[in-house]
Protein backbone atom coordinates (compact mmCIF):
# COMPACT_ATOMS: atom_id res chain seq x y z
CA UNK A 1 0.00 0.00 0.00
CA UNK A 2 0.64 3.96 0.23
CA UNK A 3 1.84 5.96 -2.51
CA UNK A 4 4.22 7.68 -4.80
CA UNK A 5 3.27 11.37 -5.56
CA UNK A 6 -0.15 11.34 -7.11
CA UNK A 7 -0.06 7.95 -7.76
CA UNK A 8 -1.62 5.72 -4.90
CA UNK A 9 -1.50 1.60 -4.59
CA UNK A 10 -4.22 -0.57 -3.62
CA UNK A 11 -4.92 -1.73 -0.17
CA UNK A 12 -6.94 -5.21 0.00
CA UNK A 13 -8.12 -5.47 3.32
CA UNK A 14 -9.66 -9.03 4.72
CA UNK A 15 -12.93 -8.67 5.99
CA UNK A 16 -13.14 -7.48 9.35
CA UNK A 17 -13.69 -4.16 11.38
CA UNK A 18 -10.95 -1.18 10.65
CA UNK A 19 -10.30 2.58 12.36
CA UNK A 20 -8.61 5.47 10.53
CA UNK A 21 -7.74 8.53 12.16
CA UNK A 22 -6.61 11.27 10.17
CA UNK A 23 -5.22 14.84 11.82
CA UNK A 24 -4.70 18.11 9.64
CA UNK A 25 -1.99 20.58 10.48
CA UNK A 26 -1.99 23.65 8.84
CA UNK A 27 2.09 23.28 7.33
CA UNK A 28 3.23 20.02 5.39
CA UNK A 29 5.32 17.22 6.92
CA UNK A 30 3.18 17.68 10.08
CA UNK A 31 4.45 20.94 11.21
CA UNK A 32 2.18 23.75 12.15
CA UNK A 33 -0.92 23.75 14.64
CA UNK A 34 -2.77 20.50 14.50
CA UNK A 35 -6.53 21.04 13.62
CA UNK A 36 -9.26 18.75 14.91
CA UNK A 37 -9.09 14.67 14.47
CA UNK A 38 -11.52 12.70 12.21
CA UNK A 39 -11.89 9.02 13.05
CA UNK A 40 -13.80 6.98 10.75
CA UNK A 41 -14.09 2.99 11.54
CA UNK A 42 -16.00 0.82 9.14
CA UNK A 43 -16.04 -3.03 8.32
CA UNK A 44 -15.37 -4.94 5.28
CA UNK A 45 -17.75 -8.18 4.71
CA UNK A 46 -16.06 -9.39 1.76
CA UNK A 47 -12.93 -9.21 -0.10
CA UNK A 48 -13.41 -11.31 -2.94
CA UNK A 49 -13.64 -10.46 -6.72
CA UNK A 50 -15.23 -7.46 -6.81
CA UNK A 51 -16.04 -4.41 -9.51
CA UNK A 52 -12.73 -2.05 -9.47
CA UNK A 53 -12.34 0.77 -11.00
CA UNK A 54 -9.16 2.84 -10.52
CA UNK A 55 -9.16 6.40 -9.99
CA UNK A 56 -9.01 7.39 -13.04
CA UNK A 57 -11.46 5.47 -14.84
CA UNK A 58 -13.59 6.64 -12.34
CA UNK A 59 -13.23 10.34 -12.84
CA UNK A 60 -13.29 9.88 -17.01
CA UNK A 61 -16.73 7.89 -16.21
CA UNK A 62 -18.82 9.82 -13.99
CA UNK A 63 -20.33 13.09 -16.32
CA UNK A 64 -21.89 15.83 -14.06
CA UNK A 65 -23.74 18.95 -15.85
CA UNK A 66 -24.58 21.40 -15.59
CA UNK A 67 -22.04 22.43 -12.88
CA UNK A 68 -22.93 25.53 -11.63
CA UNK A 69 -26.66 24.45 -11.22
CA UNK A 70 -29.60 26.26 -11.13
CA UNK A 71 -32.47 23.21 -10.61
CA UNK A 72 -31.84 20.16 -12.01
CA UNK A 73 -28.48 18.69 -12.47
CA UNK A 74 -27.79 15.11 -14.44
CA UNK A 75 -25.44 12.80 -13.45
CA UNK A 76 -23.94 9.92 -15.98
CA UNK A 77 -21.99 7.28 -14.97
CA UNK A 78 -20.73 5.61 -18.18
CA UNK A 79 -18.68 2.36 -17.36
CA UNK A 80 -19.01 -1.46 -17.24
CA UNK A 81 -20.93 -1.55 -14.34
CA UNK A 82 -23.54 -3.39 -12.82
CA UNK A 83 -25.56 -2.87 -9.74
CA UNK A 84 -27.06 0.36 -7.61
CA UNK A 85 -25.29 3.28 -7.20
CA UNK A 86 -26.18 6.09 -4.16
CA UNK A 87 -25.69 9.44 -5.47
CA UNK A 88 -25.74 12.09 -2.78
CA UNK A 89 -25.93 15.57 -2.30
CA UNK A 90 -24.15 16.91 0.45
CA UNK A 91 -23.21 20.65 2.25
CA UNK A 92 -19.28 20.89 3.80
CA UNK A 93 -20.06 20.16 7.02
CA UNK A 94 -20.82 16.66 5.25
CA UNK A 95 -24.54 16.73 6.26
CA UNK A 96 -26.36 14.66 3.43
CA UNK A 97 -29.30 17.01 1.83
CA UNK A 98 -30.61 15.03 -1.30
CA UNK A 99 -30.21 11.50 -1.84
CA UNK A 100 -31.06 9.29 -4.67
CA UNK A 101 -30.39 5.59 -5.81
CA UNK A 102 -29.28 4.80 -9.27
CA UNK A 103 -29.10 1.65 -11.22
CA UNK A 104 -28.13 -0.01 -14.24
CA UNK A 105 -26.45 -2.50 -16.68
CA UNK A 106 -23.77 -0.71 -18.38
CA UNK A 107 -23.41 2.96 -16.78
CA UNK A 108 -26.96 5.20 -15.88
CA UNK A 109 -28.15 8.21 -15.52
CA UNK A 110 -30.32 10.25 -13.23
CA UNK A 111 -31.43 13.88 -12.50
CA UNK A 112 -31.41 15.33 -9.53
CA UNK A 113 -33.92 18.30 -8.70
CA UNK A 114 -31.36 20.72 -6.28
CA UNK A 115 -33.85 23.61 -6.84
CA UNK A 116 -34.16 24.09 -2.80
CA UNK A 117 -30.62 24.12 -2.04
CA UNK A 118 -29.35 27.72 -1.38
CA UNK A 119 -26.51 29.51 -3.42
CA UNK A 120 -23.26 27.83 -2.60
CA UNK A 121 -20.62 25.09 -2.61
CA UNK A 122 -21.74 21.06 -2.48
CA UNK A 123 -20.09 17.77 -2.30
CA UNK A 124 -21.80 15.75 -4.94
CA UNK A 125 -20.96 11.80 -4.03
CA UNK A 126 -21.42 8.52 -6.22
CA UNK A 127 -21.00 5.22 -4.30
CA UNK A 128 -21.31 2.10 -5.55
CA UNK A 129 -20.63 -1.58 -3.55
CA UNK A 130 -17.09 -0.84 -3.47
CA UNK A 131 -16.09 2.16 -4.95
CA UNK A 132 -17.24 5.92 -4.64
CA UNK A 133 -15.97 8.97 -6.21
CA UNK A 134 -17.21 12.64 -5.56
CA UNK A 135 -17.06 16.15 -7.41
CA UNK A 136 -17.61 19.51 -5.86
CA UNK A 137 -20.61 21.35 -7.42
CA UNK A 138 -21.99 24.78 -7.51
CA UNK A 139 -25.82 26.07 -6.45
CA UNK A 140 -26.30 29.40 -8.25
Amino acid sequence: GGNSGKNFRAITFAPGTYTVTATPYARRNFKGDEGASLTVTFTIINSGPAFRLERDQLENALSVYPNPVSDFMVVEFDADHQGTATVTVSNLLGQVLVSQTAEGESGWATKLNLEQLPAGQYVLTVKGQDWQTSRTIIKE
